[in-house]
């Protein structure tokens, strides 16, 4: 989360996507992903550039 978005006015919530699957965000600010059963991949490698609440950029600007 950015430093804009104020931690105690979000809820935290699980999106389904169509596919079956599921994105979770914990109170901690992790990020997890569950992959439907039967899926081939065994790993997703996330690279997260903007803010997951707020859609803000993170980091330094280039």
């Amino acid at each position: 989360m950015c430093e804009y978005c104020d931690d105690d006015c979000r809820s935290r919530r699980t999106i389904e996507l169509s596919e079956g699957h599921e994105i979770e965000i914990d109170k901690e600010n992790d990020l997890f992903i569950t992959v439907k059963p039967g899926w081939e991949e065994e790993r997703i490698f996330l690279e997260i550039y903007y803010c997951l609440w707020c859609g803000r950029a993170l980091g330094d600007e280039k």
